[in-house]
């Protein structure tokens, strides 16, 4: 039992004592109680209001493993882990490394946020770097799978940045920060439609890193 419910409990318990103890006595009793509920009441309150969100430009990296349902196909579910294991380790240092956070790890992928919590001029910059990096990360299990277990294991990255509803998502069981809208749904669209082993950016994150990357038009998708 919490200290609320122990609070309600007193409360509700010292009320059905008005007929023996008297109002007088109860309503004193009870006004100390009162007071302490009240104020855990409107800590719970502020607590919730801490929810709200705040709109921000961040730039959102998608990953996946290309596929990787084929290749879970014929692997037992624990080598299969083992494997996607090692390969999220691999790939969430270069994001660590550049400044960006982890949001989620999704069966075979990973979602990264640069500029969610704090927001740095260069947040698109660190973020292509750090998706070269995964790129480069990935070679050495890459060519160990495919001599071992003739595995194409191979990944993919989209990346785009624009404004985005950033914030604490969810509910008292469950919940989780993070940055919701068009901007993360086009970085999903720029993932989808790479080529294994190539990372691909949106004209929104092109305008910021052109200075820095040598880059190839993909043209319209």
């Amino acid at each position: 039992m919490d200290e609320r419910q122990e609070l309600e409990s007193a409360i509700a318990a010292l009320e059905a004592q008005r007929g023996v103890l008297g109002d007088a006595v109860v309503e004193t009793a009870l006004a100390h109680r009162r007071e302490k509920l009240a104020a855990l009441k409107q800590g719970e309150q502020d607590k919730e209001s801490t929810k709200v969100s705040e709109r921000r430009v961040v730039t959102a990296l998608f990953c996946d493993v290309t596929g990787s349902t084929n290749m879970a196909e014929r692997l037992d579910p624990e080598v299969w882990t083992g494997i996607m294991n090692e390969a999220f380790q691999l790939l969430s240092e270069p994001v660590a490394r550049y400044g960006g956070t982890v949001n989620r790890l999704m069966g075979d992928g990973l979602l990264a946020f640069f500029g969610a919590r704090e927001a740095h001029e260069k947040d698109p910059v660190h973020a292509v770097s750090a998706g070269l990096a995964m790129l480069a990360a990935i070679q050495p299990l890459h060519r160990r799978l495919q001599q071992e277990l003739e595995m194409d294991f191979n990944i993919r990255v989209g990346i785009n940045t624009g404004l985005a509803i950033v914030g604490d998502v969810g509910s008292d069981v469950f919940g989780e920060f993070t940055a919701m809208g068009d901007t993360v749904n086009l970085a999903a669209r720029m993932e989808q439609t790479a080529e294994p082993g190539t990372l691909q950016i949106s004209g929104n994150t092109f305008k910021l890193v052109s200075a820095h990357f040598e880059c190839r038009s993909m043209g319209s998708i």
